[in-house]
């Protein structure tokens, strides 16, 4: 049997096993078909994100306001889960939303993904105290009908922005075990890496970059996430 014969059979198997694989795992939300996969993750660390001046700013503007963070569950609802301690607190219940440092962070982390600075969702402030962590989550949302009703109305989270406000004294680390990674930025610096990518109308959930904010074992951890959608928030 030819070897070009072999060669063009096997490619038409590995074409068609795709294809199938893309119809079963691959949901549609308003016209967007969604599929989760493995592929290369690059996080970057973007020096100097903050300055000192904000950094104070944004963890006073956080106390008293700071509760028990929620996850969201398959309906789409926020909820206590044991998987997350941290405590977070919504900085529009507590700043004015065209705040200059919260306006200069939105157009900041637009420019720097060549996302609208509409897409950025509201901001928060997270804080891990000493025993508290995040176990192994993505920031992107699921397959269910409660969270394709968030994604239809909000978009996905394309790319996280997470800033460190401050840095735990021991733990505290971003751990991305899938490429067995640990990361731990200091003060107003940043670490950034993309969620998911477009091609055409297909929306590439990228399954590397699941994470987990380690347990604080002394001192606390303050920090910023910035998650960029591809829907405007505001």
């Amino acid at each position: 049997m030819p070897i070009e014969y072999i060669i063009l059979t096997s490619l038409i198997c590995l074409i068609v096993v795709g294809f199938i694989y893309y119809r079963l795992k691959s949901w549609c939300v308003e016209g967007t078909r969604y599929l989760k996969m493995y592929y290369p993750l690059k996080i970057a660390t973007l020096e100097n994100f903050l300055n000192q001046e904000e950094i104070d700013f944004l963890i006073k503007a956080s106390e008293g306001h700071l509760q028990r963070s929620k996850v969201a569950n398959r309906k789409g609802d926020s909820h206590y889960h044991e998987g997350r301690t941290s405590e977070s607190c919504h900085l529009e219940k507590t700043i004015a939303l065209d705040h200059p440092i919260l306006k200069n962070i939105r157009e900041t982390a637009g420019w720097i993904t060549n996302y609208p600075a509409d897409n950025v969702e509201p901001l928060e402030i997270l804080r891990y105290q000493e025993g508290q962590e995040f176990k192994n989550h993505l920031d992107t949302l699921s397959n269910t009908e409660g969270q394709n009703k968030l994604i239809a109305s909000r978009g996905e989270r394309m790319v996280t922005i997470f800033v460190c406000l401050k840095s735990a004294e021991e733990g505290g680390e971003t751990h991305f075990p899938i490429i067995k990674k640990k990361m731990k930025p200091k003060a107003g610096d940043a670490l950034i890496w993309e969620n998911a990518k477009m091609i055409g109308n297909v929306c590439l959930i990228n399954k590397t970059a699941l994470h987990a904010g380690m347990k604080v074992v002394r001192g606390e951890k303050y920090g910023m996430p910035i998650w960029i959608r591809n829907k405007k928030q505001s």
